[in-house]
């Protein structure tokens, strides 16, 4: 298989079993390349720079590279050590850093992409029924990420390993809105 084509998880899909996901590491990893990038350049941008004497100048130099070196941190952190994981079976879907149970099928009403500028996708949207999320347990970031009209956020980044192959966001996607038809009742 070419490496930019990805493994299409929902054309081969057998709903039956269990699927385990995870974010993609290679495109995370280039993430991090970019961050670095950018920190190192300020550092030069700020040496050759006639503000390094201006208090100011240094105060500034050092919050951002502060700020930079913080989402990086943060980054590297949930990659490796709480690395995310996503369960797809036919009970429901459990999202490691959503949820710390399974939600069901039957309390999802809609799932959908839900893209940004540029179309790119951002999450897929679990559209729960009425009171239904009111009974989920919720990690703190689950808690942020679950919006008030009774949708929780699943973020699919740049895309998810799925059984070794990289899944686009939109394969993904299509994967659960599956599972969902199948095993939920009334799904839209």
């Amino acid at each position: 298989m070419d490496k930019k084509e990805h493994y299409s998880i929902s054309d081969s899909i057998d709903t039956r079993n269990i699927l385990i996901c995870s974010d993609d590491l290679d495109k995370m990893k280039s993430s991090f390349m970019r961050i670095f990038a950018i920190a190192i350049f300020l550092t030069f941008l700020f040496l050759l720079s006639p503000q390094k004497s201006n208090l100011f100048g240094q105060g500034l130099f050092i919050f951002v590279i502060t700020i930079l070196l913080f989402v990086m941190g943060l980054a590297i952190y949930r990659t490796y050590v709480k690395r995310r994981s996503v369960v797809i079976s036919p009970d429901g879907i459990e999202d490691s850093g959503i949820t710390t149970e399974t939600v069901p099928w039957s309390a999802v009403n809609a799932v959908e992409l839900r893209t940004g500028k540029g179309q790119q996708p951002l999450a897929v949207l679990l559209q729960l029924k009425p009171r239904a999320g009111d009974t989920l347990k919720l990690t703190r970031r689950g808690r942020r990420l679950f919006l008030y009209n009774n949708t929780l956020w699943i973020p699919v980044g740049r895309g998810m390993i799925v059984a070794g192959n990289p899944a686009s966001p939109e394969s993904f996607w299509r994967t659960i809105e599956a599972y969902a038809r199948t095993y939920g009742k009334e799904v839209n």
